[in-house]
């Protein structure tokens, strides 16, 4: 099974790929940033990377991933591919032309039984369903996706959790216009 940031690699330089870690894991001095451990996730007892980092650390067209929260302070520069694992992605600024984002949140899932209103004999008036519930697990109602600026054209963003671009709020989108007003 190929995971999403693995095809996006391959799809945007069509068939290679080298994703710069951004975080603990960088390997380069400048992409470590500021980093500190801490809980992302409601009831989650592992500690993930808390990055702070500098857009100007990032460059055109160049594919970058992390895990945990990231925040990107300044305009991310055109081309840029950011995937973060288990997490929410904060960007200060705007986003350049072409961006690609990528977060991915965990969800929980658990079955409820719901009443509804049912077809039955007069005396039945509800029955009841099980159904399936499905919720993130981020905490604090925060968006996964949280861009203080701008969009540039062509941005394109993958989360299941919502997207909060220049202070409009987005539900579960797969490809965002630009909201430059």
């Amino acid at each position: 099974m190929i995971r999403i940031p693995a095809l996006l690699c391959m799809l945007a330089l069509l068939g290679g790929c080298s994703m710069q870690a951004i975080g603990p894991e960088a390997a380069v001095a400048a992409l470590r940033g500021d980093t500190s451990m801490t809980y992302v996730f409601k009831d989650e007892p592992k500690l993930r990377p808390h990055t702070r980092i500098s857009a100007a650390m990032l460059r055109p067209h160049l594919t970058y991933r992390a895990e945990g929260v990231l925040i990107v302070e300044g305009n991310l520069p055109d081309g840029v591919i950011l995937n973060i694992d288990n997490g929410k992605l904060v960007v200060t600024g705007n986003t350049g032309d072409n961006v690609q984002l990528t977060v991915t949140q965990p969800v929980e899932s658990f079955p409820e039984y719901q009443d509804i209103p049912c077809d039955g004999p007069p005396t039945v008036n509800v029955c009841h369903e099980k159904v399936t519930i499905t919720r993130r697990s981020f905490s604090g109602g925060d968006p996964a996706i949280d861009i203080k600026g701008i969009s540039g054209d062509n941005l394109r963003i993958w989360t299941t959790g919502t997207v909060r671009v220049n202070g409009r709020e987005l539900k579960n989108p797969n490809f965002i216009p630009p909201l430059n007003e």
